[in-house]
């Protein structure tokens, strides 16, 4: 008896988990990580490339004074950094760490890194213009000076950027006067900062201006009015020992109207424009800060004129502000604008504000869900179908008339969020308007996870879910000025390179989607066609054949992506390896001669600017295909894939008979019988597209299932990690055959 061709293709299903594996709908998965369902393609999550880190210049900073030719000190201390400070290693051709003793004296001497054909190449020493000499710790900030020179007490001043490493906890885009034209601002716990589409770097945002926030302030903004100097930006992060501030291109200005005669709105959680007004959500108010109150239930609106007014907020002068409180003792969490409808969260309701068109009680308030409210604040998306956003039980949606279960499919999923170390309230939700995807970040339960570890990809338009195995804490959008240029591309070779480069996304002024990491690395994601991610977490030590990486949110037998390692362990730069973990350190394993070998380390003093990523590999299990429906077993012949064609490009499939998910059939790999390569041998600029890949099986079972994965070995291999993996459709051709019971 023949073969039957089951053809699955135009996938829509993605990630189905509210039903038995057997029971799945043909194009559904068990489990899909570090891919989504696109255009009905499943498509390997792309990687990311550097923006940058956020980091700070210093200038004329005293050090303290050289004596008899030495000078010893550590500039993280000396000048009261951060604990969590580091510098960064010099690049390209201008110095951005200069250290001056006796400046203007008759034995000045200026150090620099050391320079070579005119590019700073960085290895831990310092070069003086007299023949001086010294040494730098870029990890710890020690330095050491040298010089023949004969220094008394001369006075050391350096000028130098350092990167304060804090949580990225907000990405803004204020309207530039250009139409469609934004710019980034990004914001950690403490400073805010500009990227330079220029200089191709974050620098410090009108230094002076901090805040005081923690790993669960998350910064919202609003983009609204403006004054002589530009258009406004209005910034909070609902700490209450931060104010409210605008920033209108030339200073920030702290905020803090006044509501009645003498008390003021010092802090709110949500911040709207509508109708002509400024809408604060959940604030606090009073004399001063530290006698303020909380109205956690409270919306207070402005008047319909110029918000800066002093008398704008009053709600005890008619014609002016006023205030409305929600019938309710639960806390507003979230707030969101679709088409003309405000859209407001509680803890265990959902509510939506109704203008009136009355000057003396404009708004009022109107529950339209009982039971299913909003548990993480910045969780919330607004899409064209409406809102979506993280409960405290269940993902929930809601278009302002009713309020539905978003979760149907992955019903257990908010059972796997952590909620110990505020995990609820870093969950952080984006919308992907290029690729039509919604993102959100969270931490997995029963890890002691501080920040998240993973990102839910939800497809709105066929309600399809997957797993990204990413460590990002926030995400935003990005405008580049510019075309982009191969410079601006250095983690990989042309050879690796697979994206056409006229492609959209290369282009100026197309959004593109920007992720935030705890250790303050800014990244492009999901954006280029690569999966050998940009090193973007800190190395902080090296062993004999480990290194230490705090808060990695790695699992065992991943791999990593070293780059920038200065002193010992350079020799591990540009290298993938598989991990071990026992707590922050990792130990390492390298592929040589086709198998992992535990990593040797040379000795010596690890210096600094050590930085590593995940390389991701996919993982997507089918369901468990059967003819259980005509009392048969199943006999699998061959399995058909389409896709799209690559110049590298390997996966492999694992089949599993029966119930056993444990023990593939087809693993001997001496004889490829699980390897699908979607590469031809042909020239690179032929006009093929996709490749059809057949993989035999031959196995009889009561039900057969297969995942798709990269093996280790090939995991090793950059350009393999470097290709994409496009599935167009899936042929599985099987029959039914045997007994059903043994």
């Amino acid at each position: 008896m023949a073969y039957t061709p089951l053809f699955i293709t135009d996938f829509k299903e993605g990630l189905v988990k509210n039903k038995e594996q057997f029971l799945l709908p043909n194009d559904a998965f068990a489990n899909i990580e570090n891919a989504y369902i696109w255009r009905g393609v499943i498509t390997k999550k792309n990687g990311y490339y550097s923006l940058g880190f956020l980091d700070r210049k210093l200038i004329d900073q005293v050090l303290g004074n050289a004596i008899a030719g030495e000078f010893t000190g550590n500039i993280v201390t000396i000048l009261s950094l951060e604990d969590t400070a580091t510098i960064p290693c010099g690049s390209g051709a201008t110095a951005d760490l200069t250290i001056v003793v006796d400046s203007g004296g008759a034995n000045e001497e200026t150090f620099t890194e050391p320079v070579v054909s005119s590019v700073i190449v960085p290895d831990g020493t310092l070069v003086g213009t007299n023949g001086g000499t010294g040494t730098i710790n870029y990890l710890t900030g020690a330095i050491t000076l040298s010089s023949s020179a004969t220094w008394t007490t001369e006075e050391v001043i350096i000028t130098f950027r350092y990167r304060p490493t804090l949580p990225i906890m907000g990405m803004i885009n204020p309207e530039l006067e250009a139409v469609n034209a934004e710019e980034l601002i990004v914001f950690d716990t403490k400073y805010a900062y500009k990227y330079s589409t220029t200089a191709k770097r974050f620098s410090e945002l009108l230094v002076g201006t901090t805040w005081t926030g923690t790993s669960t302030d998350f910064f919202n903004h609003i983009n609204y009015s403006k004054n002589n100097n530009g258009k406004l930006t209005f910034v909070t992060n609902f700490n209450i020992d931060d104010p409210i501030r605008y920033y209108d291109t030339t200073a920030w200005t702290d905020y803090k109207p006044l509501v009645s005669s003498t008390q003021y709105l010092h802090q709110a959680r949500w911040l709207l424009p509508f109708k002509g007004r400024m809408l604060a959500f959940d604030t606090y108010e009073g004399v001063s800060t530290a006698t303020s109150t909380n109205y956690f239930n409270r919306l207070r609106y402005s008047w319909v004129g110029e918000i800066t007014d002093a008398t704008a907020w009053r709600s005890d002068i008619v014609g002016k502000g006023g205030y409305i409180d929600a019938t309710t003792n639960e806390k507003i969490v979230s707030v969101n604008r679709i088409k003309d409808t405000i859209i407001v969260g509680f803890e265990r309701s959902m509510y939506v504000l109704r203008y009136t068109g009355n000057e003396i009680l404009p708004f009022v308030w109107e529950k339209v869900n009982s039971r299913l409210g909003i548990d993480s604040p910045f969780s919330t998306i607004e899409f064209d179908k409406g809102v979506i956003g993280f409960g405290h039980t269940d993902l929930v949606t809601s278009n302002g008339y009713d309020v539905q279960l978003a979760d149907i499919k992955i019903p257990d999923f908010i059972e796997s969020v952590e909620n110990d170390n505020d995990g609820h309230l870093k969950v952080h939700g984006y919308y992907d308007q290029y690729k039509k995807l919604c993102y959100f970040t969270y931490a997995r339960a029963g890890r002691g996870n501080i920040y998240p570890d993973r990102v839910l990809c939800f497809n709105p338009e066929n309600d399809a879910y997957s797993i990204l195995k990413d460590r990002f804490s926030v995400f935003g959008k990005w405008q580049p000025f510019d075309d982009a240029i191969w410079s601006d591309l250095d983690y990989f070779t042309w050879e690796e390179w697979e994206t056409p480069w006229g492609q959209s996304s290369l282009t100026s002024l197309l959004p593109h989607i920007v992720s935030g990491n705890h250790q303050g690395a800014v990244v492009v994601y999901n954006d280029i066609n690569t999966n050998l991610n940009a090193p973007c977490q800190i190395i902080t030590a090296v062993g004999e054949s480990s290194i230490t990486a705090p808060d990695h949110g790695l699992d065992n037998g991943d791999f990593i992506y070293i780059k920038g390692i200065i002193g010992k362990g350079s020799e591990l730069n540009d290298n993938i390896y598989k991990v071990s973990i026992s707590g922050d350190e990792l130990t390492l394993f390298g592929l040589i001669d086709g198998a992992f070998i535990g990593s040797e380390i040379a000795d010596g003093t690890y210096l600094g600017c050590g930085l590593y990523s995940r390389v991701n590999n996919i993982n997507i299990k089918s369901k468990r295909f059967n003819f259980l429906d005509s009392g048969v077993s199943t006999k699998l012949g061959y399995i058909d894939f389409l896709c799209g064609r690559t110049i590298s490009g390997v996966f492999n499939v694992n089949i599993y008979s029966g119930n056993d998910s444990d023990t593939p059939i087809n693993s001997d790999l001496t004889d490829r019988s699980n390897t699908v390569t979607t590469y031809t041998g042909l020239d690179e600029n032929t006009a093929i597209d996709k490749v059809m890949r057949r993989l035999y099986i031959n196995a009889v079972a009561q039900n057969v299932q297969f995942d798709i994965s990269i093996s280790d070995i090939n995991m090793a291999t950059k350009a393999v990690v470097s290709s994409d993996i496009d599935i167009s459709a899936i042929t599985v051709w099987s029959r039914g055959e045997g007994r059903v019971v043994t």
